[in-house]
């Protein structure tokens, strides 16, 4: 918060009080989404596929998530505007 947070015309006590605001959103969605925490992020990912004669070309954003040796055991495609998830794997 003391790095990333600035607000230019805010009074000293309205910053304190959404820096206060704010610490309190990140640890309620940490204590809500912790057990997510060990799946990889991976943002705009490309991707191509072949249908037919038709060349598909696009991003995606992926949610994989690993066994204890490192296998890939969940794959999940995420559209984080819609907030929809489509299970892959």
């Amino acid at each position: 918060m003391e790095s990333h947070f600035f607000l230019r015309y805010a009074t000293n006590i309205m910053i304190e009080n959404m820096k206060k605001a704010g610490k309190k959103v990140i640890k309620n969605y940490v204590e809500l989404n912790s057990d997510d925490f060990s799946r990889v992020l991976e943002t705009e990912k490309r991707f191509e596929l072949v249908k037919g004669n038709a060349l598909i070309t696009g991003v995606i954003d992926l949610l994989k998530k690993f066994d204890e040796n490192g296998r890939l055991e969940e794959l999940e495609v995420i559209d984080f505007k819609s907030e929809k998830e489509i299970k892959c794997l």
